[in-house]
């Protein structure tokens, strides 16, 4: 009876793209589903989630408490919704909070989000390999920053630009996010299906500085971005975007 139950479980996992290295889901994560655009389709970079097509994208709401008390659950409630079409990812954050009136939202130049503010974070390792993840940071006033986060040093380097679009709009209840990364910023393998991984960040500054993450992040791990979770349903179309021209001033 264990070994039959444990098998079906074995076979549920790898059904869900859930095995990483160790042959189990780091923390018991959870994947972070992403849903296709319709064709013709378009997302208005506005910071709302109002959009028909957020509706049908999976709501993951399981976020976590890292910093101060590990594992805790969040006082402010944070929703992460992900979609793609043909050009590009978008994730949408609702970034709930009880007193928005003490959210903190300085404009700052391009790299300058820091601890100090409300923002959200997206990783992604486009590899799947747990060995470095870009991200794409955005506060609550839509300020933006970006990077690069390796696994061998368990640091973030700021120095590479990659293209993305944030914008965030403030609520009554707090302030949702909407970030387009272009599959073109991205670096993955192109050969079999995607096996893409996620993690979305909250930083709340109050009385002290709480981090909220999509998934449980356990201490022992040897780099903060070991715990990345699945993020399946992504299909890239068959000739992706490797070019993509930006002007700016």
């Amino acid at each position: 009876m264990c070994l039959a139950r444990f098998l079906i479980r074995a076979l549920w996992c790898c059904a869900a793209g859930a095995l990483p290295f160790g042959g189990a889901w780091a923390g018991g994560a959870t994947p972070i589903v992403a849903a296709a655009l319709l064709p013709g389709e378009r997302i208005a970079l506005d910071g709302s989630l109002s959009h028909p097509a957020w509706q049908r994208a999976p709501v993951h709401a399981d976020f976590v408490e890292r910093v101060p008390e590990h594992g805790a659950k969040p006082q402010h409630a944070t929703q992460v919704r992900v979609l793609f079409d043909q050009q590009a990812l978008y994730v949408g954050v609702v970034a709930l909070d009880h007193q928005p009136s003490q959210i903190r939202a300085p404009w700052v130049r391009h790299g300058g989000v820091n601890r100090t503010q409300d923002f959200v974070a997206v990783y992604v390792d486009a590899i799947g390999r747990r060995q470095s993840a870009q991200f794409f940071r955005v506060n609550a006033a839509g300020s933006t920053a970006d990077g690069m986060h390796t696994a061998a040093d368990d640091s973030e380097d700021f120095s590479p630009d990659f293209d993305f679009d944030a914008v965030a709009q403030r609520t009554p209840d707090g302030y949702s996010a909407v970030l387009r990364i272009p599959f073109a910023s991205l670096r993955y393998d192109g050969e079999g299906a995607p096996a893409w991984r996620i993690m979305v960040v909250r930083r709340v500054p109050r009385e002290q500085f709480y981090m909220h993450t999509s998934v449980l992040v356990p201490r022992d791990v040897a780099s903060f971005i070991a715990a990345l979770q699945p993020l399946p349903g992504v299909a890239l179309p068959e000739r992706p975007p490797f070019l993509s021209l930006r002007p700016s001033l």
